[in-house]
This record gives C-alpha cells, structure tokens and sequence, in this order.
C-alpha cells in the first residue's frame, strides 16, 4: 500500500538574540531530515519551515511565517534553511507552535 507521509515541521527562531547561532542551529535541523532520509524503507518525508522572532513577518499572522509548506523537495528545504538570517524583533514560541 502507499506509505503514509512522515511529517516534519520546524519552528527556528530568527530574531536578534540568535546572531552567532543560526549557522549552529541549521546543522541539526538538516542532519534529522537527511538521517530519516536514508531510512529503509524510504520514507514519503515532507517538511515543513517556519520561522519567528522578527518584526518583519505579519503581525497579524503573530509575527510568524511558513517559508515552506511540507514539501517534498529536500533541495528547496536545504536551499531556503540556508538563506535564513536573523533580524531582531520579539520571540513569541507560543504564537509558532500554535500557527
């Protein structure tokens, strides 16, 4: 039958206090997603993006944003975790684990 989808959903905070740390905290998203990857069976993997903790995302969506939605493409997730800066703002952990 078909294999239903392992999901993946990050949460990675961009805001002020993560200059110097975003670089560190990338390595081990990437590192889970390429570990199940590699698992047999192959699992339908999708992952999904989202970031907070910058005045630059909508404050009507509570200052998150989906960057990606559970995408199978391992590529567009490794390329768009790796454009990620940081730019201050306000970390409101509740508001991205709601959304």
């Amino acid at each position: 039958g078909e294999r239903r989808p392992l999901l993946i959903v990050f949460a990675l905070d961009v805001s002020g206090s993560m200059d110097g740390l975003i670089e560190s905290a990338k390595i081990p998203m990437w590192d889970v997603v390429n570990e199940l990857a590699k698992a047999k069976p192959t699992p339908n993997l999708r992952v999904s993006l989202y970031t907070y903790g910058t005045d630059t995302h909508d404050a009507k969506a509570g200052w998150v944003k989906k960057e990606i939605d559970l995408s199978t493409d391992l590529d567009e997730v490794y390329a768009k975790l790796n454009k990620l800066r940081t730019g201050g703002g306000t970390e409101l952990v509740a508001r991205v684990t709601q959304t």
